[in-house]
C-alpha cells in the first residue's frame, strides 16, 4: 500500500471511536491476507505520533499473529497469499517467542506452497539491462529458520510438474547452497502469485 493511503487510513483509525473501532474490527477479522496492510497502518500510525487507537491496533495485530500459529493459517495458500504479506507475522515472532516460527513452518509447509515461503526470503534488484536479479538474503532466512525445516529438501525434490518461475527459485536457492551470494538476473521477472 502506497505511504499516503496508509496515512490517510491511520488518520480515520485514529479518529475512530470505539463502536466504529469495533465494526472495523469486524471486518478484518480473519482477513489474514491483510497482515502486512495492517502491520504497515500500524507502524503510520506508531510514528505519526497517533495515540488514539494505537493500542487497539496492537492488539488487532497481535491476536492475528497468535491466531495464524494456533489455527495454523495457511498465509502461503491462494486465499492469503502475496508477497511478503507474511514478513510482519515473523518479525512479531522473532520478537516474541521465535520457536513458534519453526513450529507453524512445520505445520503448513507443503510441496505446494514452499517456493512462495522460499521466495520471501528473497531481495531482488532490477539492472541497467532491465533484467531482474535475485538472491536469497541469509537475514531472512535465518529469520524465517528455514535451515532448520527437516521437510525442505523433500519438497524441493518432487520436481514433478513445476513451472518455470517454481524452477527459478528452487535453482536460486540451491545457488545460495553452493555458496552463491550475488544476484543472478533473469530476462523475466519471477511472478510470485504463479509460484
Amino acid at each position: 500500500i502506497e505511504y499516503s493511503i496508509l496515512n490517510v487510513v491511520s488518520e480515520l483509525i485514529v479518529e475512530c471511536n470505539e463502536k466504529d473501532f469495533a465494526v472495523f474490527r469486524r471486518a478484518i477479522h480473519g482477513r489474514y491476507n491483510m497482515l502486512s496492510a495492517i502491520a504497515d497502518i500500524l507502524y503510520c500510525m506508531k510514528h505519526s505520533g497517533f495515540s488514539s487507537n494505537t493500542d487497539n491496533m496492537q492488539k488487532l495485530f497481535d491476536e492475528m499473529c497468535k491466531e495464524i500459529v494456533i489455527k495454523n493459517i495457511n498465509l502461503y495458500g491462494d486465499s492469503n497469499y502475496s508477497y511478503n504479506n507474511a514478513s510482519p507475522f515473523y518479525n512479531y515472532w522473532k520478537q516474541n517467542n521465535d520457536e513458534n516460527i519453526l513450529k507453524y513452518l512445520n505445520k503448513i509447509a507443503s510441496s505446494q506452497n514452499i517456493y512462495r515461503i522460499l521466495f520471501d526470503t528473497f531481495s531482488f534488484t532490477v539492472n541497467e539491462n532491465d533484467e531482474y536479479g535475485y538472491r536469497v538474503d541469509k537475514q531472512l532466512l535465518n529469520r524465517m529458520q528455514l535451515s532448520k525445516l527437516s521437510k525442505l529438501d523433500d519438497f524441493l525434490n518432487k520436481n514433478e510438474g513445476i513451472n518455470n518461475d517454481q524452477e527459478k527459485v528452487r535453482d536460486l536457492y540451491q545457488s545460495y547452497l553452493k555458496g552463491e551470494k550475488d544476484f543472478i538476473y533473469y530476462k523475466d521477472e519471477i511472478n510470485p502469485q504463479k509460484l
